[in-house]
């Protein structure tokens, strides 16, 4: 019926307007992928009691990032999980802003702060937190280093 109306010279304008649109779609440059501690911050005192067990919830912000379990990324070269390191041993991972410290995991879950006799350095727990990959791979930053944070911990029965 539209055919109708339209006549032959309205439909050779109506195809011209169909044939002449683009389907190239322009790409805008993506923002680089990041990610921050946001708490508790470096350095913090976290008072856990005698609960050795305890739970310390990690804190991050991250942009440009989708996380997202094993397997939900699909193509997605900017998604993954953040995946926690405590003294050199793997922790925990998780695919949210906010991922638990497992102090049960840990052969001692205190680190008092005080300075080490011999180096000076003080007594806190390391931790490194990485943006990975669904194949575990570390996701890179712009210059191509991997996406990883240090920080360390003071984690006492109680803090001041």
């Amino acid at each position: 019926m539209l055919l109708q109306r339209l006549g032959s010279g309205g439909l050779s304008l109506l195809l011209a307007a169909c044939g002449s649109a683009t389907t190239d779609t322009e790409v805008l440059p993506q923002p680089p992928m990041s990610f921050a501690l946001l708490a508790p911050a470096d350095g913090a005192c976290v008072a856990i009691g005698t609960e050795v067990t305890a739970r310390i919830p990690i804190q991050f912000a991250a942009n440009n990032v989708l996380l997202r379990t094993v397997g939900a990324c699909g193509s997605n070269g900017n998604c993954g999980s953040l995946k926690l390191r405590a003294g050199a041993v793997d922790n925990n991972q998780g695919a949210s802003l906010v991922v638990d410290l497992l102090l049960g995991k840990l052969a001692n879950p205190y680190h008092d702060g005080a300075p080490h006799p011999g180096t000076g350095k003080p007594n806190v727990l390391p931790i490194e937190a990485s943006l990975l990959a669904e194949n575990g791979a570390s996701l890179l930053d712009v210059n191509g280093t991997p996406l990883t944070l240090t920080f360390g911990l003071i984690i006492k029965p109680s803090c001041p």
